[in-house]
C-alpha cells in the first residue's frame, strides 16, 4: 500500500480538515484514488460519547479521508467504499476490534452521508 503524506489544516474549531496537498492512496492490485488538494471532510465521524473508545484522530486518518471522498464522488457503491475503508484500516494496523467497530458504524450509519 502506498500513499503520499496526509497534509491537513484544521477548520471550524477542529471539526473539519482541508487537504493541503493531493493524497494518493493505492490498495489491492491496481486500485487507487487521488483525494484532491482542497477537499474538506470531518475525518472519522466519531460521536463525542465514543471518543474514549475511538479518538477522532489516529491511524485511521487516511482511511477516513479516503472513505469520505469516495462517499462524496459516488463513483463506487456505498458498500465498496465501506469495504475499502475496512481494508485501509487493516493496512494501517488498526486493531481488529476497532477496525470492525468502525466498519460496522459506517455500514449502519453511513447511509445518512452517502
Amino acid at each position: 500500500m502506498y500513499f503520499t503524506d496526509l497534509k491537513i489544516t484544521f477548520l471550524h474549531n477542529g471539526k473539519f480538515v482541508r487537504l493541503d496537498s493531493n493524497l494518493w492512496v493505492t490498495w489491492e492490485e491496481n486500485e487507487c484514488v487521488c483525494v484532491p488538494k482542497g477537499f474538506i471532510c470531518d475525518m472519522a465521524s466519531i460521536p463525542n460519547w465514543a471518543n474514549w473508545l475511538i479518538p477522532k484522530l489516529g491511524p485511521w486518518n487516511i482511511p477516513a479521508v479516503v472513505h469520505d471522498y469516495l462517499y462524496s464522488i459516488h463513483k463506487t457503491s456505498r458498500r465498496r467504499a465501506d469495504e475499502i475503508f475496512k481494508l485501509l484500516l487493516r493496512e494501517e494496523g488498526v486493531s481488529w476490534w476497532r477496525r470492525n467497530i468502525m466498519y460496522l458504524a459506517v455500514r449502519f450509519g453511513g447511509h445518512y452521508s452517502f
